[in-house]
C-alpha cells in the first residue's frame, strides 16, 4: 500500500431546483421579457455554487461521492457538507476488488461532517456516497 493521501469529491446529482424562481430573480432585477432567461438561470445557479464553495457547506440536497486512498483510522472528515445521510460506503482493495460495506458499522456524526466508523479501516480506496444539504 502506497503512503498517497489524496481525495477526490463528485457531484452525483445536483439540487433538484435553485434557492430562488426565475420569476423571483426577475421580479428582483425588474425584467420583463423572457430573452435573458438562460443568463439569468445560470446567474442563480452560480451564485449558489459560489456561495456553497465559500462556505464549504452544501444549501440545497445533493448527492456527492467523496473517495480517500489509504485511509486510516476510526473516521473520515467530509470536505464538503453537512451530510444528512450516508448512502453507502464502498470499500476496494489493492486488487481493484470493490464492496459496500455493512450499515452497521458506520455512522454519522452529529455535525454532519464525519463518518465514525466502529473498527478502523485499512484498505487501499474508500468512496462514501453522501446526500449533503442544509434544507
Amino acid at each position: 500500500m502506497s503512503d498517497d493521501r489524496s481525495s477526490a469529491l463528485k457531484l452525483m446529482t445536483p439540487p433538484a431546483s435553485e434557492p430562488i424562481t426565475l420569476a423571483s430573480a426577475k421580479l428582483f432585477l425588474r425584467v420583463e421579457h423572457n430573452a435573458d432567461d438562460e443568463a439569468v438561470t445560470r446567474a442563480i445557479t452560480a451564485a449558489r455554487q459560489a456561495a456553497e464553495q465559500y462556505l464549504k457547506t452544501a444549501l440545497l440536497p445533493q448527492t456527492w461521492d467523496y473517495t480517500i486512498a489509504n485511509p486510516c483510522g476510526l473516521s473520515v472528515t467530509l470536505p464538503f457538507g453537512p451530510a444528512q445521510s450516508i448512502a453507502s460506503v464502498t470499500l476496494t482493495n489493492e486488487a481493484g476488488t470493490s464492496t459496500v460495506m455493512n450499515a452497521a458499522n458506520y455512522r454519522l456524526s452529529v455535525d454532519g461532517f464525519r463518518v465514525i466508523f466502529a473498527d478502523a479501516q485499512s484498505i487501499e480506496k474508500l468512496t462514501v456516497r453522501f446526500v449533503a444539504g442544509m434544507a
